[in-house]
């Protein structure tokens, strides 16, 4: 057997409704495609009920490229912008998922960026990464493998816990 996900986002806050707004601003076609597939196939299959705008307004997470990173081997970030409480280890009403564009494998494949997102996006509703046991069979997307771009059903039976 494997070793368990963990459920507890990085910096230990996550967006507090089941219905989180994904605003998305100047992203290439590329993560802006990632974004919405993300939603419609990992998202909004458990008991969450995303969506997403792609341009303007406002929204819980705002999605958005950015040579942010420097030169860094690190792709995207989350970060909760207005910590509001506990429930687990924190909540905050509004976050941030940033995709760097000026690392070396830019412009991201299909599945790179559906990988990338899904673990994003991931963090901004709870789940943290997840770190494998050798041959695990259901690694998911948390767990950093650019090949991976689904949740496990570990990482589903939390987000249907808590939401």
């Amino acid at each position: 057997m494997w070793a368990p996900a963990s459920a507890s986002n990085d910096i230990g806050t996550y967006v507090p409704d089941n219905t989180p707004l994904y605003r998305g601003d100047w992203l290439t076609s590329v993560v802006q495609n990632a974004v919405g597939w993300v939603i419609t196939n990992q998202l909004n299959p458990t008991d969450l009920n995303a969506s997403y705008t792609p341009t303007g307004g406002t929204g819980d997470v705002w999605v958005y490229d950015a040579n942010f990173y420097a030169s860094s081997l690190v792709y995207g970030g989350w970060k909760c912008l207005d910590p509001v409480g506990t429930y687990n280890l924190g909540s905050c009403t509004s976050g941030r998922v940033r995709i760097d564009t000026s690392n070396d494998v830019t412009p991201y494949s299909t599945t790179e960026a559906r990988s990338l997102l899904c673990e994003e996006m991931g963090h901004s509703v709870g789940l943290g990464h997840r770190f494998l046991a050798p041959n695990d069979p259901d690694p998911g997307c948390m767990s950093q493998d650019w090949t991976e771009t689904n949740y496990t059903s570990h990482d589903v039976n939390h987000l249907n816990t808590w939401y």
